[in-house]
């Protein structure tokens, strides 16, 4: 198997990687540096033969498979085609339990969740301003229900005074990486001074298979 380079990101180390959805160079290892933070569910003595397991940074259900250099090879679960990727061992460690696969974060708490979520933004963008801005928004904004959040005057300062920015369209800017990506969704239009109100998501993965998202 040929390492893929370019616009996504790497889920693992050594030969015969495989990549998962699309992200920036350096976002791998900031995912790794979140993920070393994080709880470690297992050893990955414990390995193989643990599973199904939700990679946190990534999205992807795995299976852990045999030893391969610096990871393990894993089969793949939530994703049509039939392949293989090599995860770190901080990924399977801290990867969480999967009773359902057709709802691998079925219930979870509102804790884990933002922990996924930001490691989702972090396993996309090397940051920092990206990793600061899901942190302050996972973990310092008020949140009006589950989920949400509310872009009013306050929080909007808050973020401003919390990334040492200046003016608004540069926070604008990293907010429109999340929403375009899907990590943000807007269930509620702003205007000039409330940005509106949206709702934390996690996306569902892209094909991973190679040639999907291509390498360039």
């Amino acid at each position: 198997m040929s390492r893929q380079h370019g616009t996504a990101v790497r889920v693992g180390v050594g030969r015969g990687d495989k990549v998962t959805a699309p992200g920036a160079p350096g976002a791998w290892a900031a995912a790794q540096a979140f993920l070393r933070l994080q709880t470690r569910y297992r050893s990955t003595h414990d390995l193989p033969g643990d599973g199904p397991l939700y990679l946190l940074a990534t999205g992807l259900v795995v299976t852990p498979q045999s030893r391969t250099g610096e990871g393990w090879q894993c089969r793949v679960l939530n994703d049509a085609s039939e392949w293989a990727v090599v995860a770190s061992d901080i990924g399977l460690e801290t990867a969480l339990a999967v009773p359902d696969l057709a709802d691998p974060l079925a219930g979870i708490d509102e804790d884990t969740f933002l922990t996924v979520w930001q490691a989702r933004v972090r396993g996309r963008w090397p940051g920092p301003l990206v990793h600061q801005a899901a942190r302050i928004i996972a973990e310092d904004l008020p949140r009006p229900a589950r989920r949400l959040v509310d872009l009013d005057p306050a929080a909007i300062r808050s973020l401003l005074r919390g990334l040492h920015l200046l003016r608004p369209p540069g926070l604008r800017q990293l907010l429109a990486k999340l929403t375009g990506t899907g990590l943000l969704v807007c269930v509620q239009a702003g205007d000039r001074d409330h940005w509106g109100r949206y709702r934390l998501s996690l996306p569902a993965i892209a094909s991973a298979q190679p040639g999907a998202g291509g390498g360039r």
